[in-house]
């Protein structure tokens, strides 16, 4: 079970300090937003280019994407590991575009107070909007980076437009080969799907040719329903693993050995 006490303590040696410290910059932005002196006002903008520290918690998404492969290996249906990996890679694209507008907001954000020309955010006049406004905004600027849409949102200073550029040469080569992982994934699917569906209308046409009573018929169908799905199982005991004939022979016999080991022990003599 989940240990509270070793929980807290680990979290305390690691991630705590950087949270306190996140967690006290933004009340020191907040405070720092009511007064009215040129000092502070410069201090907070100082304070709010630290904010990118916050991408530094980025660094326990690792754990997440250990926490993804580890579910994937469970599965054993290979229509369900093609799912998940289309899955997997819709996720990745959500959670690039929103690392994606989040550094655009940050960028458009540094200077959008002293001058009302000096940023994307301050030109589109959205420096008063709502959060939310403001983040889907970003989050549309950054599809549409992808080519997906358009947006009317522009650079307007020099950090800007760097920052423009690099995200659609990024965009370029990866969002190309995503496409191309998801169209392979999406016709493997596909295919899977379409040799069931001719199987079975075969059978189906063949035992009303041959004249099948309906009972025998729909106990053949179960039949090999069963032993279909059984055999499109990503794990099974007879499954061949080509990259297996690349083991020593030791290792092939250890593994074999542990694979049966079961029947061993159901069938020990006396």
């Amino acid at each position: 079970g989940l240990d509270l006490k070793k929980t807290i303590r680990n979290y305390a040696l690691s991630w705590f300090p950087f949270d306190l410290a996140l967690v006290s910059l933004d009340w020191f932005l907040l405070a720092a937003g009511d007064g009215g002196s040129a000092g502070v006002a410069r201090l907070s903008r100082t304070a709010r280019s630290l904010r990118f520290l916050r991408l530094l918690r980025l660094g326990r998404v690792k754990k997440v994407g250990s926490l993804i492969t580890s579910l994937q290996d469970q599965l054993t249906s290979r229509v369900a590991n093609i799912q998940y990996s289309i899955f997997k890679l819709l996720l990745q694209l959500l959670l690039c575009n929103h690392i994606i507008a989040c550094l655009w907001f940050l960028i458009g954000d540094q200077d959008a107070d002293s001058d009302p020309a000096s940023s994307w955010l301050a030109v589109s006049q959205l420096k008063k909007r709502s959060v939310s406004y403001q983040y889907f905004t970003s989050l549309h600027w950054a599809y549409a980076q992808l080519g997906v849409g358009q947006s009317e949102i522009e650079a307007v200073n020099l950090p800007e437009r760097i920052f423009s550029v690099i995200i659609s040469i990024v965009a370029l080569i990866n969002f190309s080969t995503m496409v191309s992982s998801m169209t392979s994934l999406l016709a493997s699917l596909q295919k899977l799907k379409n040799d069931e569906l001719e199987q079975f209308s075969l059978l189906r046409r063949y035992l009303s040719y041959n004249n099948i009573n309906p009972d025998l018929s729909h106990r053949v169908t179960r039949f090999l329903q069963h032993t279909f799905d059984v055999k499109n199982l990503a794990i099974s005991k007879d499954v061949h693993i080509p990259i297996l004939d690349m083991l020593s022979k030791p290792l092939q016999d250890e593994l074999q050995l542990q694979r049966h080991i079961e029947s061993f022990h159901e069938n020990e003599f006396p």
